[in-house]
């Protein structure tokens, strides 16, 4: 073989050599690509369009259910249980008769005193009488002056005498009417403390009523806030035992001044209680208090916020990416937030997959919700 067609073989060769490596170098190239692209994470989502809103500005604190009023109720006085005319939890109206003590005593002497106030008025009405005769005798010379003095005198002493009987019938009859021990309120009874054939003295402990168609609520608020409530305004509560159901009340009174130990003004909410769904006392419940509304500003669902490393934020869309946004949150309604910084009016934040997201993650949106 020649040198030239040597020559000519091995260029051939070269040029073949060289046409594969290119070609597996942008095999590799377009492999490289197609598996970055495979790599990118698009995550779908969906939207919340902001708008502007109306927001009812709240105050919020928690308080302990009591009874609007209760009555420790007492025997007054002494004797022996006859009848007890109530259970506990039962409903009684106020002055009706939940206690009776043996009366037949006390009784007797009420009718003792009847009659000796009696004899007494009629002893007085005598002595008036002559008084009134020995006045006209003397006048025309017919008695003395000792005479007339003795009628005054006379007078004066049964007069006293009628009116210490008629002191000491109404002390027998309020000492009678003291053997029954009705309710000063209306409501239910709470606690029970004696029971038929027992006797009581004076103070003895017999019955505890609270009363349960009104109750209260007391709370206490900062410097900053007892200033933007007052008497009237309309209060929201829940409690665990019935959940999602509000119950209405109103601000009963206002404290003039801080509690020495907490620093906070004493606030005491007034409800009405409900025949549906009955409160009882000592159940905790949450009071909000509606102080302001605040037109016109952004407003997006709770669900869009999260919190993480102690700030609230959320995810707003620009095109197909996620931008993460720090927040500053304002009134607060159980659905909706007022957003003061960080999110404008006509933005659309993430609502559903916002959890999965990060700052700069490629998104697909599948809902806009209105």
């Amino acid at each position: 073989m020649k040198m030239r067609d040597i020559v000519l073989l091995l260029c051939a060769l070269l040029i073949v050599t060289l046409i594969n490596s290119c070609t597996r170098s942008e095999n590799a190239s377009h492999e490289q690509t197609n598996m970055a692209q495979e790599n990118v994470k698009v995550v779908p989502v969906e939207i919340f369009h902001v708008r502007p809103g109306n927001m009812t500005q709240s105050i919020t604190a928690t308080g302990t259910i009591r009874p609007f009023r209760q009555a420790y109720v007492a025997s007054e006085a002494s004797g022996r249980i006859t009848r007890v005319n109530f259970e506990v939890g039962q409903h009684v109206e106020i002055g009706e008769l939940l206690v009776q003590l043996d009366e037949e005593l006390l009784s007797l002497g009420a009718d003792q005193a009847e009659a000796q106030k009696m004899q007494a008025k009629a002893t007085y009405e005598k002595a008036v009488k002559d008084l009134e005769r020995n006045e006209k005798l003397y006048s025309e010379g017919s008695i003395t002056e000792f005479e007339l003095e003795t009628a005054r005198v006379n007078e004066q002493v049964s007069k006293s005498n009628y009116l210490l009987a008629e002191a000491s019938l109404k002390m027998a009859k309020r000492q009678l009417s003291d053997t029954r021990i009705a309710s000063p309120i209306s409501g239910e009874v709470a606690e029970r403390s004696v029971d038929v054939g027992e006797t009581v003295a004076p103070g003895t402990p017999v019955v505890k009523i609270v009363e349960t168609d009104r109750l209260r609520v007391n709370i206490g608020l900062s410097a900053e806030q007892i200033v933007k409530v007052r008497k009237g305004q309309g209060v929201e509560l829940t409690v665990e035992a019935y959940p999602g159901i509000p119950f209405e009340g109103k601000v009963f009174t206002v404290g003039p001044e801080a509690s020495p130990d907490t620093r906070t003004f004493p606030v005491e909410i007034l409800i009405q209680n409900s025949r549906d769904h009955p409160l009882k006392a000592g159940m905790v419940a949450r009071v909000r208090v509606a102080v302001e509304v605040i037109k016109d500003v952004p407003l997006i669902p709770r669900d869009a916020i999260l919190e993480r490393s102690g700030e609230y934020i959320a995810y707003v869309v620009n095109g197909d990416e996620a931008t993460k946004r720090t927040l500053d949150i304002g009134a607060q309604a159980p659905d909706m937030i007022e957003i003061r910084e960080g999110i404008a009016i006509g933005e659309d934040v993430v609502v559903v997959g916002q959890e999965n997201l990060s700052d700069g993650t490629k998104v697909t949106v599948q809902n806009n919700i209105k």
